[in-house]
Parts: C-alpha cells; structure tokens; sequence
C-alpha cells in the first residue's frame, strides 16, 4: 500500500529545502493556488397580478450548487515543516459556510412575496 506522501504526486517535498539563515528563499509567490470555484446558481420566478395593479403576487425557487454538489475547496496548507511533511500542499478545508457554500451540499429556497 502506497503511503500518503507517495499518493500526491503533484509535489515533491524532496525538492524543497530551508533555505539559509538570514536569507531568502528562491520559491515565487503564489506558488499554490487553490481550484476554481464552481458554483452553478439558477432560479425561477412566476409572478401574477390577480387585482390588478393593486396587487402582484411572486412564486421563486433558488437552487445553489446543483446538480453537481462539488465541494470549493480552500487554498492549499502552505506551511512547509519537514517534521510533518504530510501537511505541506494538502487540501484540508473548504470555502466558508454561508448558505452551506464550501460544502458539497445542495442549497434550494422556494419563497412567496405579496407586493400592494
């Protein structure tokens, strides 16, 4: 069985050192980047106006995160530390959590408005 170093293959940790004291390093900036966000949002509206103009009434759904219920993952640890080299370049949260917004979770909302 593989162990979890041996797994991420997109970096490896024996390529990167600690560079000397009271110098800088020669890593860029912005090396690691966290995904894309992909968060499909879409809703449907029916309104009517059974009075006239004195009153309109609205019928909405929202969907968020449908269909796909793909995670948004959080930008990668970027604390390099060889005493837990397991940490360094793992994705190990997600983007917020207003409306369940990182998580994989499916968000719909059906609301109904009266307007006079």
């Amino acid at each position: 069985m593989a162990s979890q170093l041996e797994q991420w293959q997109s970096f490896n940790i024996d390529s990167f050192a600690y560079p000397d004291s009271y110098t800088l390093g020669s890593l860029g900036a912005r090396v690691l980047e966290a995904p894309a966000i992909l968060w499909m949002q879409f809703f449907v509206t029916k309104s009517w106006m059974p009075k006239g103009e004195r009153l309109k009434l609205s019928l909405r759904f929202d969907g968020h995160n449908l269909p796909w219920k793909r995670p948004q993952l959080a930008a990668p640890n970027t604390t390099y530390n060889l005493n837990s080299p397991a940490t360094w370049a793992r994705f190990t949260g997600t983007v917020g959590d207003f409306s369940n917004f990182g998580t994989a979770q499916a968000n719909m909302q059906l609301s109904f408005r009266a307007e006079f």
